[in-house]
C-alpha cells in the first residue's frame, strides 16, 4: 500500500511539475519583431516601412484612426484614388474622403499585399510671422503655475513638415490591436511587436523601480483612452504618440483659469498662436509627471464615431519620451515605467 501511495504521490508531483513548466512556458513573452524608431527634431517618432519598394518613414500615431499616406507620396507612387466610406478630419477641420491601395507593403518581417491607406487631409499652412500676436504672461491662479503664450519659429502642417522635415504617412495601431501588443521603449528608440499570447500582468521584462498599471478603453476609432488627474482634477486622456506636445483642450480651462482671464486668451486661432500652461502634476495610477507644460487648443472638429469619447487631453511625445510603455491590447491595460532618474520629470 505504501509503495502504491508513494507511486501516486510521485505521479502527482510529476504532474504538478509538468503543469508548472507548461504554465511558465505559456507566460513567456515572445517578441515578433523589433524596429528602430526615428526621433524627428519636432519630437515626433517614425517607423520604417516599404511601399511598393520605396523606403518610407511613417509617423507612429496611436491617436491615428487608420493607416494613411500623404498626397505627395500617393502622387509619387502613382496610386489610384478611390472614394472612401470613411471621412477623415484633421484637428484643423480639413477633411479627406479618398483611399488608395498599395500592392506590396513591408513592415519589418511582416509583408502585406493590396493594403488600403487613407489619403491624409490637406493642411493649413502656417501663418506669416506678422499674423502672430505679441506674447504675454497670465498671472498664476489656484494650484497651476504660470501661464504663458509663446511664438514658435515655425509650425508643422498636417504632413509633418517643419523646415525640411517630412514623413510619408501615418502608422495607426488598429491593424495590430486585436492580434499583438506594443512594447515602446522611447529612450532606446525601440518599437517591439509582441505576441499577446501570455499571462495577464506578466509583461514588464525590463528593470523598473515602479510600474503603473493603467486600465484603458478603445473608442470607436481604436484610440487608447484612460483616466488621469491634472492638479488633482480628473480628466479623460488620449495616448497620442502622433502629438509632439501634450495638449489640453479648451473646455477644461475653466477648471484652472478665472473667467476674466479666459476671455483674454486668443484660443480661436490654433494655427497662429500656441498657448501653454504650466501645471503642478499630471498623475495616473501611481505615475506622476512633475510640472508638465501643456499646449491649450480649441476643441477638435471631429466626425462622430461610435463609443468615441471627446478628448480632454492628449498625452504627447514631450512626456512619453520619458516613459517606457507596454500596451497590452487584450488586457486593456498600459504598463508604464519611467526611463528617467527618480528626481526627473516622471517618478
Amino acid at each position: 500500500m505504501r509503495a502504491v501511495l508513494r507511486g501516486v504521490a510521485a505521479a502527482l508531483v510529476a504532474g504538478l511539475i509538468a503543469r508548472q513548466a507548461f504554465a511558465e512556458e505559456a507566460c513567456t513573452l515572445n517578441s515578433l519583431m523589433t524596429l528602430q524608431m526615428q526621433r524627428l527634431p519636432s519630437g515626433h517618432v517614425t517607423l520604417p516601412i516599404t511601399l511598393d519598394g520605396r523606403p518610407s518613414q511613417m509617423l507612429f500615431d496611436t491617436g491615428g484612426v487608420v493607416p494613411s499616406l500623404t498626397s505627395a507620396v500617393v502622387n509619387e507612387l502613382r496610386l489610384k484614388r478611390y472614394p472612401s466610406k470613411m471621412k477623415l478630419r484633421s484637428l484643423q477641420g480639413n477633411t479627406a474622403r479618398d483611399e488608395v491601395r498599395v500592392g506590396a507593403v513591408d513592415f519589418g518581417d511582416l509583408h502585406f499585399k493590396d493594403m488600403a491607406f487613407a489619403v491624409m487631409p490637406a493642411s493649413v499652412p502656417p501663418a506669416p510671422a506678422s499674423a502672430f500676436l505679441p506674447p504675454f504672461t497670465i498671472p498664476a491662479r489656484g494650484s497651476a503655475g504660470s501661464r504663458r503664450i509663446f511664438l514658435p519659429d515655425n509650425l508643422p502642417d498636417m504632413t509633418g513638415r517643419r523646415g525640411t522635415e517630412l514623413f510619408d504617412g501615418v502608422f495607426a495601431p488598429e491593424i495590430f490591436s486585436k492580434t499583438a501588443d506594443f512594447d515602446l521603449d522611447f529612450a532606446a528608440g525601440r518599437f517591439t511587436l509582441m505576441s499577446n499570447d501570455h499571462c495577464p500582468g506578466q509583461v514588464v521584462s525590463w528593470p523598473a523601480a515602479a510600474v503603473a498599471v493603467v486600465p484603458f478603453t478603445l473608442n470607436g476609432a481604436n484610440q487608447i483612452v484612460f483616466e488621469g488627474k491634472l492638479d488633482d482634477k480628473p480628466l479623460t486622456v488620449y495616448l497620442d504618440t502622433g502629438a509632439d506636445k501634450s495638449r489640453l483642450f479648451q473646455k477644461r480651462l475653466r477648471d484652472f483659469v478665472a473667467p476674466n482671464l479666459l476671455r483674454r486668451l486668443p484660443l480661436d486661432e490654433p494655427n497662429r498662436i500656441s498657448t501653454t500652461f504650466d501645471f503642478k502634476t499630471l498623475a495616473f495610477e501611481g505615475i506622476s509627471i512633475i510640472n508638465p507644460t501643456l499646449v491649450v487648443l480649441p476643441e477638435p472638429k471631429r466626425v462622430a464615431l461610435p463609443n468615441q469619447q471627446s478628448p480632454e487631453m492628449l498625452l504627447g511625445m514631450d512626456i512619453l519620451s520619458h516613459l517606457h510603455v507596454y500596451i497590452a491590447f487584450q488586457e486593456h491595460k498600459l504598463y508604464i515605467t519611467s526611463t528617467d532618474a527618480p528626481a526627473d520629470a516622471a517618478k
